[in-house]
């Protein structure tokens, strides 16, 4: 079970990290 967390946890954070970059991709085109 804890690692099941941890895993989403992960997931969440590269998704809060990918964010910025990926609007900066949206804005260039």
């Amino acid at each position: 079970m804890r690692s099941t967390t941890a895993a989403l946890v992960g997931l969440l954070l590269a998704g809060v990290a990918a964010t910025p970059a990926y609007a900066e991709t949206i804005r260039e085109q």
